[in-house]
């Protein structure tokens, strides 16, 4: 589904995440095929936006020389992270972002867990925010963004789809189910 924003005209996507891939243990190049299958096999993605910093870097490389159309690796910089950050505050706030509802996984408590911690953690010259998981440790764990990110990662792909598909074409793939729930209320 699609909204339209009455000022500038641009499509703005409405999301579901429906499923987190959590790869633990592996090295980046064993990931691959995991991450490729997942995607493209699994939910059948239209387009996918692969983190390309530090270890995300080779896994993106990869998939994307595979699905060059339909793969945009990003390599964070502040501003990019920003702008990902207020259209995932946009997405939440507006409720064009959907979550899986809890379904006792590892996934599903990581998520809320990350979620809760990510903060804006400085505004910067131009209102370029500094946002993520503060470092530190709690209950003895390290404090990531990952899948805090992965989400603004899902938005910016569907937001790259609107921009180059058919206004009539919506990638209605893969398992959906009716979502009754908003987890950010």
């Amino acid at each position: 589904m699609v909204k339209v924003d009455k000022d500038t005209g641009r499509r703005i996507p409405l999301v579901r995440i429906v499923d987190h891939l959590w790869i633990k243990g592996l090295d980046p190049a064993a990931s691959v095929d995991q991450i490729y299958h997942y995607i493209f096999t699994h939910w059948n993605c239209v387009r996918a936006v692969l983190d390309a910093n530090g270890v995300g870097d080779y896994p993106s490389g990869i998939i994307r020389q595979r699905r060059p159309q339909q793969v945009t690796d990003l390599h964070l910089s502040g501003p990019i992270k920003s702008r990902l950050g207020y259209d995932l505050q946009g997405a939440i706030k507006t409720e064009r972002l959907k979550l899986y509802r809890h379904d006792d996984s590892d996934e599903w408590a990581e998520n809320f867990f990350q979620l809760r911690q990510c903060r804006r953690l400085d505004l910067r010259e131009n209102n370029v925010m500094k946002w993520g998981a503060p470092r530190c440790k709690i209950d003895g764990r390290d404090v990531h963004d990952d899948f805090t990110l992965s989400m603004a990662y899902c938005l910016e792909a569907a937001q790259e789809h609107l921009a180059y598909a058919d206004p009539n074409e919506y990638a209605n793939r893969g398992i959906f189910q009716e979502f009754s729930f908003n987890v950010f209320e």
